[in-house]
């Protein structure tokens, strides 16, 4: 890793979805440590899309004062309305208002990025056991993107582990699932759960509870629990910075 000095010119803003939950903000604020520990570069910052603070605005209206040059990373994993609306569209706006130059870094990728190192992870954690069945889920988007990448991942994650079944759905929709899977209800299965968030909170710990009520499951914790996970995205900035 990079170890030169901090660039007091320049800074590092990580942006989070926000939540009400606090195991959000606790993950979340986890992660921004381990990042500080491995990225020498430039002091780091953090900010959210909504509910927790500071906002976006509030941020970047505090951080152009002094910063010459301000790298925004979005900790999203799918492009949804959040980083189309909310991220890009604050960026041009406050941009046009300043002369600090706002760098958007594109977020982590799913499949090209985190895939590889998510089938590694279930080997190396999971090495003794078997899986029969794979299911996934995220946030719920109107975004056809997210759910044709969501069934993309799912599909080549359950080939690259040889799980034979797989299931995908948007957090909120496990009754379908539920309806699919009920003929294994009196067979002797293994289910991986792998809700895909960076990090726990409502909507992770909803999908896991409506699942598990009736099926014995086996869960992947938010990504930024694993080290390969933070370490892609420690990389990444290192290498636009």
């Amino acid at each position: 890793m990079n170890t030169k000095e901090k660039n007091e010119e320049h800074a590092v803003v990580l942006c989070g979805h926000g939540s009400r939950n606090q195991k959000y903000l606790n993950d979340f604020l986890h992660l921004e440590k381990k990042i500080n520990l491995q990225f020498k570069s430039a002091k780091i910052y953090h900010c959210f899309i909504e509910i927790n603070r500071p906002s976006i605005e509030e941020c970047l209206n505090n951080l152009i004062k002094t910063y010459k040059k301000i790298f925004f990373f979005p900790l999203l994993l799918f492009e949804g309305k959040h980083l189309v609306k909310d991220i890009q569209g604050q960026l041009e706006k406050l941009s046009k208002n300043t002369r600090s130059e706002i760098i958007l870094i594109d977020k982590v990728s799913l499949t090209k990025e985190i895939l590889p190192k998510i089938s590694g992870i279930l080997s190396k954690y999971f090495r003794k056991k078997n899986f029969d069945i794979l299911i996934t889920s995220c946030s719920k988007s109107v975004n056809r993107q997210v759910s044709n990448e969501l069934k993309l991942y799912t599909e080549t994650l359950s080939r690259m582990t040889s799980i034979n079944i797989n299931f995908f759905h948007f957090v909120g929709e496990e009754e379908y699932i539920l309806q699919k899977i009920k003929e294994f209800e009196n067979k002797s299965i293994n289910i991986l759960l792998h809700p895909i968030f960076f990090f726990k909170g409502y909507l992770y710990e909803k999908n896991i509870k409506n699942i598990s009520n009736l099926f014995k499951i086996t869960c992947l914790k938010p990504l930024s629990h694993y080290d390969e996970v933070v370490n892609i995205i420690t990389r990444k900035l290192i290498s636009r910075i």
